[in-house]
């Protein structure tokens, strides 16, 4: 095998490079770097195909891999970009974790202070319910 190009010999088209980030079809969610690329060639009498095979390794887990195709794939970040790319995902993963999670305490102190209001009917139990609810509703206008 040979690692030269021939003169004459026809370039492969190719929609990404090594290092790239991708996303592919029916992996809704899986962020994939290509690892690798093979570019194939098939010579019949009539014809010659040529297309790409692509390597691809999970981001968030790399003993996960697929194999994927031009028609398949789509570029999110080229590897020139890909590491600033994934530090600004890793942030927003981050801040929308930390959403949830005050969403989620929010509506546990809501139910918990009505719950107390109801066992005791306590006004400040009432009043604690509608803060929380009242800072609840204004995180999630924010959202919008």
């Amino acid at each position: 095998m040979t690692k030269t190009k021939r003169k004459g010999q026809p370039e492969f088209p190719r929609k990404c490079n090594i290092g790239d980030l991708v996303n592919l079809d029916g992996y809704t969610g899986v962020l994939y770097r290509v690892d690798s690329y093979t570019e194939n060639r098939e010579v019949y009498s009539e014809e010659t195909y040529m297309y790409v095979e692509y390597l691809l390794i999970n981001v968030d887990n790399e003993n996960e891999w697929n194999v994927g195709y031009d028609e398949d794939i789509t570029l999110v970040a080229p590897a020139s970009e890909a590491a600033k790319y994934l530090r600004n995902r890793k942030a927003r993963e981050r801040r929308r974790g930390r959403g949830k999670q005050t969403v989620d305490s929010l509506l546990d102190e809501y139910n918990d202070k009505m719950a107390l209001f109801q066992l005791f009917g306590d006004a400040k139990y009432e009043r604690a319910a509608k803060r929380a609810m009242a800072k609840l509703s204004k995180i999630t206008k924010e959202a919008d």
